[in-house]
């Protein structure tokens, strides 16, 4: 779910008024002349080699860009695949420990050893066109990170080609994506419950290929091996969690505040050094989630009844 927190920070700095980005010149660079037709979209980086990701989102009320590109994989990031079903995975998220503690500038990996920490790379100006404007980012440092706070709302236009390129910098991104139409669902909540699978629903929409529908959710915010669901489905309208992996979520725990969140996306990639690099063109929305028999709390008076609130689990207990 780091990127849904991310682009919510995001909103709050747009919002704010907070520049973000490097663009005090009005005056754009050439746009590059698009192939002559579309590319086949390359889809995901491997779970273990993503290091890098642009994503230019379309929120109910807001369109932004962010992106970052590393030179190497966080450990922590990577989580481990434990059951599939039905174009979901449930991955558990892994904490490395490393005897004696690894050093400043160094993190532990899963093998117990400590490697360099990455970081966020200089790609150079880092264009994207095909939106409703185009345009062109320099790294914000320190943290070398991407920002577009101020883009036209909506940002993209449907089955519009979105290209990505950058130069002068550690790599040279050459990316594709499409424009998708806007995700709507209702506000009804995710229902979690033991036995049963989950079933969404959303609003069809034009047909643009190579998209679809992405959900990820957790239950679990303070165990010690959290899950997270991840789901990949087509864009048909309505899609199903099997019961089984619910079943396996909640038998690991639940505690803290539900959340989750549903895209409508394409998805491409490229190797950038030895790691990945995906722009993801995307409407998102965010998912209430709710599972039976879990109250989540801040203090006793979100609790009902007698119950008392478990103020590190954010769980009211009896």
């Amino acid at each position: 779910m780091h990127a849904a927190r991310t682009l919510l920070v995001l909103a709050a700095l747009a919002l704010a008024g907070c520049p973000t980005e490097s663009d005090d010149d009005d005056t754009p660079p050439p746009i590059p002349p698009a192939p002559e037709r579309p590319v086949e979209l390359a889809g995901d980086c491997p779970d273990q080699d993503r290091a890098g990701r642009f994503q230019v989102t379309l929120q109910p009320d807001l369109s932004l860009i962010d992106g970052h590109v590393g030179d190497a994989v966080w450990p922590a990031e990577v989580r481990e695949p434990v059951a599939g079903e039905a174009g979901c995975m449930l991955l558990r998220k892994r904490f490395p420990f490393c005897d004696p503690a690894c050093t400043s500038g160094t993190t532990c990996d899963h093998d117990g050893s400590c490697i360099d920490e990455p970081r966020n790379q200089d790609v150079g100006t880092a264009r994207i066109w095909g939106l409703a404007e185009h345009v062109a980012m320099e790294p914000v440092v320190p943290g070398n990170r991407y920002f577009h706070t101020r883009l036209p709302h909506p940002g993209f236009a449907p089955n519009a080609t979105v290209h990505l390129d950058s130069s002068g910098g550690w790599a040279e991104l050459k990316l594709e994506g499409r424009g998708v139409p806007a995700l709507t669902r209702s506000a009804e909540a995710v229902h979690v419950r033991e036995g049963s699978p989950v079933a969404l629903a959303w609003d069809t929409a034009e047909a643009v290929d190579g998209a679809r529908i992405d959900l990820e959710f957790t239950i679990d915010q303070h165990g010690t091996s959290p899950l997270l669901l991840r789901c990949t489905f087509d864009d048909d309208g309505a899609a199903e969690v099997p019961a089984a992996l619910i079943d396996q979520m909640l038998g690991a725990g639940v505690s803290g505040f539900p959340n989750g969140s549903l895209a409508r996306a394409t998805v491409d990639s490229m190797e950038t050094g030895d790691t990945c690099t995906e722009l993801r063109v995307q409407s998102t929305v965010q998912l209430s989630v709710a599972v039976d028999g879990h109250t989540p709390c801040t203090s006793d008076d979100d609790c009902p009844g007698s119950q008392t609130c478990d103020i590190p689990n954010q769980t009211c207990i009896d």
